[in-house]
Order: C-alpha cells, then sequence, then structure tokens
C-alpha cells in the first residue's frame, strides 16, 4: 500500500458533540475523528465488498468450512471474490466449478483416521489415491493429499514410519507418471474440543516427522501440506520452518488460532508477513483458507480472509518495457541490470499487454501477459531467468490452453486442455 494512502479500514466520521445550553447561548461542536482499524471483527464487515488485486498468492478455499453452503453457491463467491480455486467439495461439483473458471487446488483421498499408518489400510490407501490421482488429471487439477493415519497401541515411531512410507512408495511412480504431487498433511494433536479442530492420536503430529517421512519416500511428487493452523499448535516458529521446508511445501492452509476461526484479531497469528514469506520463497501453488467461519456472514469472514492474505512484495520501481535494453539476456536500465517490474500497455493505453517481474537484469518472479482484448494469455513463473513451477496458458476467449511444469529451465511435464 502506498504510504500516502489511507488504511482500507480508516473509516472518517463526523461526530456532533453534546449540545452544551450556558445561559444566552447554545454551543454546538463537532469534530472529525479518523479512527484507524487494523483488523476490527465489526468494521472489517461492514467495509466496501473487497476483491483481491494483487493475485501473488493464489488463494483457493476448503468447502467443508463452509457447510451447509452448498458447494456451486461458495464456488460463486470465491469468483466473484478473486479466489483462484476450490478444494473439500465432492467430485460431483468440480464440473460446475471449472465452468466457472476455478482450479481443483487438492483432490481428496482417504481420510485422515484410516491411513497408511496401520498396514491393514494399505490395499484401501493405495486405491483411493491411485483413484483421486486420475480425478486430478481428469480436472487438470495437480496435487491429491494423503495422511497418516492415527496412531497404533503397541506399534514403535519407527514401525509406523516404515508403514507410511512402503505405502506412499508404491503410489510414487503413478503419482510421477500423471505429473501428481502426493500432499502429506501435518495436523495437531492437542486440540479435543471439536472433531476439526484437533486430531488427538493422529500418528503425523509434528511437522518436522513429517518431512523426515517425505524424505524417505524419496520422490520429487512426495509433498508436504503446511497447515499453518496445526503448525502453529504443534510446533510454531512457522516462517523459520516455512523458509527452511520450502523444498518439500507442496500446499497451505489457514486458519485463525486458537479456535480455527477467522484471520482476525481475535486469534495469535499475524498472516500477511507469513504470505509474504511465502512468496519469498518462490512457492507459486495454492493457499486454501481453511478456518471455520464464526461472524454472522460466513461469505464476508472469507473476503477478509482473502484481504488479510492479499499480499505482495516490493519488487522495486515500475518501468515500460521500451525504456529497457537487452544485451546477452540482461535487461538493463540506463546501462545498470534491472530489478523491478517491465510493463507495456496496447497503443492506445487500455490494456496492459505484459507485466515482467525482473531481479538483476533477469526475468525473476510472475511474468504476465494478455491478448489485445484484456484476457490473461500466459502465466509464467521464472528464477533467474529459468523457466520454474506452474507455466499457464490460455486462448483469446479465455479458455485454458495448456499447463507447464518447469524446475530451474527443465520442463518436467505438459498437459494440454
Amino acid at each position: 500500500m502506498d504510504a500516502n494512502q489511507s488504511s482500507p479500514f480508516t473509516v472518517t466520521m463526523t461526530i456532533p458533540l453534546l449540545a452544551i445550553r450556558e445561559g444566552i447561548g447554545l454551543i454546538m461542536a463537532s469534530f472529525v475523528l479518523t479512527v484507524g482499524l487494523a483488523s476490527a471483527v465489526g468494521n472489517a464487515q461492514a467495509q466496501e465488498p473487497f476483491k483481491i488485486k494483487n493475485g501473488k498468492i493464489k488463494q483457493s478455499v476448503m468447502g467443508w468450512c463452509f457447510n451447509p453452503m452448498p458447494a456451486p453457491e461458495l464456488a460463486k463467491h470465491c469468483k466473484e471474490i478473486g479466489l483462484v480455486a476450490i478444494e473439500g467439495i465432492g467430485v460431483e461439483h468440480y464440473p460446475a466449478a471449472r465452468e466457472l473458471g476455478l482450479e481443483i487446488s487438492l483432490v481428496s483421498s482417504h481420510g485422515f483416521a484410516k491411513g497408511p499408518v496401520d498396514p491393514a489400510n494399505h490395499e484401501f490407501c493405495a486405491q483411493k489415491l491411485s483413484e483421486a490421482i486420475d480425478t486430478a488429471v481428469k480436472f487438470g487439477s495437480r496435487r491429491v493429499i494423503t495422511f497418516t493415519g492415527m496412531k497404533m497401541e503397541g506399534m514403535s515411531k519407527e514401525e509406523g514410519a516404515e508403514n507410511c512410507v512402503k505405502l506412499w512408495k508404491s503410489i510414487m511412480p503413478y503419482a510421477e507418471e500423471k505429473g501428481v504431487l502426493i500432499c502429506l498433511e501435518h495436523l495437531n494433536s492437542r486440540d479435543s474440543s471439536h472433531p476439526m479442530k484437533g486430531h488427538p492420536g493422529y500418528f503425523g503430529d509434528d511437522v518436522d516427522f513429517c518431512v523426515e517421512l517425505i524424505k524417505r519416500v524419496g520422490s520429487p511428487n512426495m509433498k508436504l501440506l503446511f497447515d499453518i493452523y496445526h503448525v502453529q499448535i504443534m510446533n510454531g516458529d512457522v516462517i523459520r520452518r516455512i523458509r527452511q521446508y520450502k523444498d518439500v511445501i507442496g500446499h497451505y492452509h489457514t486458519a485463525g488460532c486458537p479456535g480455527r476461526g477467522e484471520l482476525d484479531d481475535t486469534q495469535e497469528i499475524n498472516y500477511p508477513p507469513i504470505m509474504r514469506a511465502i512468496l519469498e520463497t518462490g512457492y507459486d501453488g495454492y493457499v486454501a483458507q481453511e478456518f471455520i467461519p464464526t461472524w454472522d456472514a460466513p461469505v464476508k469472514s472469507l473476503r477478509h480472509a482473502a484481504e488479510v492474505c492479499d499480499v505482495t512484495l516490493s519488487p522495486g520501481p515500475e518501468v515500460t518495457i521500451d525504456k529497457l535494453e537487452e544485451k546477452d539476456g540482461i535487461w538493463s536500465l540506463d546501462g545498470v541490470p534491472f530489478t523491478g517490474v517491465a510493463i507495456k500497455y496496447s497503443d492506445d493505453g487500455k490494456v496492459l499487454l505484459r507485466r515482467w517481474e525482473m531481479k538483476e537484469g533477469h526475468l525473476h518472479g510472475l511474468v504476465e501477459e494478455w491478448w489485445d482484448n484484456g484476457k490473461k494469455m500466459t502465466e509464467t513463473h521464472f528464477e533467474n531467468g529459468k523457466r520454474h513451477g506452474e507455466n499457464r496458458y490460455w486462448y483469446m476467449n479465455g479458455d485454458p490452453q495448456k499447463l507447464q511444469i518447469y524446475e530451474q529451465g527443465e520442463s518436467l511435464s505438459e498437459e494440454i486442455y
């Protein structure tokens, strides 16, 4: 936000003071009171409807949190607010969500109670994960969730770990073939107040241990679902762990803590710097809102969370591309390798055609291009001049064309829609 701009939560009010009669006259006074409200619940709900502007964090929502709101209704609200994806809804609702232009950020599989820590569940888990991979491919998703399951009485931690790793290794060849990430979710085992606020007895309740399990699987398609709410309860030190585990994180969830409510000032997690830390790692996947609404209007809760998480890094100055000079793969401004944002508009100045984030003369960060009609053409991610992460392309009519996955300039997969 520009330093000269008012906070979106700043309210200006003219308040008449008490009329005071003193003998011969009536003295009336008023004053202008400007109150900065960072995230007070009542005032946040009273703001003009917010829509995502920056979009650096690709926001999604977990559908079950908003029950009994029908999934198609929730999807429409997501689209209006500016979220790009949805998850945690029935597969029967996927087509409607996709028709709205929403992506399916995460596909469900075997659930947290019946996991691979118990070898008796291996056949069931393998079947559910395979089916989920097929569903993900069908609907253009790249992520499937998995869990460890619950601790077994008399089973050592090492035996449980071996059981989990064995099952995940068995499914990895299929996941790798289909270009799908299997994301292990760490859950807290401390909160017993509500069946979806905590999971006493869950085997994977230590995020550091979950990372160890992922590394033992030894596949680039085995990732961590970093649930900020659960990590805060069980481990804390959230930003340090985000940076520490950036190479194995494949998905994020949010919620207020304690209580799993809104991302407001009633809870202890400061989400904006966490979102910026996520961006700093180069992460280009999804962050799904998974809080349980407590406000009277759940959609306003979601809109507020979207605003809290709609952060951006300050990449530097913004210049038009025609002011840059390219030589030997280095883009410079006045002879100095450029760091900032380079843009280009249509000849009439009405349509933004290109927006490149750059660092030290290289494309670095999000690189976007649009068709002349204003519809998105490409959304690619670069790291020091090399394509890295998800790269998406659209036809001129707005329909998705293809998805490519890169790692440090090397193409890993391509999917044509």
